[in-house]
């Protein structure tokens, strides 16, 4: 899994990449397009199937019925509304009205560091600290 973080117009994500309970690989998890910026969190097949999807690309819309694939969630912001949604495997989008979000299996301590006044990317910061699937380098994006 993963750490995303979002808090005052400001997204974040780790980079470590699992495969069960081991470190395998380091990638960049918040992506970006003319039109929107996501961050996902999930298998690495059903972030890239959500990547073909928010760009219009043929995708694979299986992969998100299949059990494997049930913890597949991600924060996507609409550059032209402005506006942040949520959306996991059913690909149903819930836009956020929120001052701060997060998801992941980290998502709880970064929830609990922005509420003691941290922003996104020290949140992701501590939930590595404390979350043995969020680590590497972590990025973060004004929208």
């Amino acid at each position: 899994m993963t750490t995303i973080a979002y808090k005052d117009g400001f997204l974040a994500a780790d980079s470590q990449c699992n495969n069960g309970n081991f470190k395998v690989n380091y990638l960049e998890k918040i992506e970006e397009n003319e039109d929107f910026v996501w961050a996902s969190a999930g298998t690495v097949s059903s972030c890239y199937q959500f990547s073909l999807f928010i760009q219009s690309k043929p995708f694979k819309e299986e992969i998100f019925k299949d059990e494997r694939h049930a913890g597949f969630c991600c924060l996507y912001y609409d550059k032209k509304k402005k506006e942040l949604f949520y959306i996991d495997n059913d690909l149903t989008p819930e836009k956020l009205n929120v001052e701060f979000y997060a998801i992941g299996s980290g998502a709880y301590i970064a929830y609990g560091a922005m509420l003691a006044g941290k922003n996104a990317k020290e949140a992701v910061e501590i939930a590595a600290k404390m979350d043995n699937f969020t680590g590497g380098e972590i990025k973060e994006i004004k929208l």
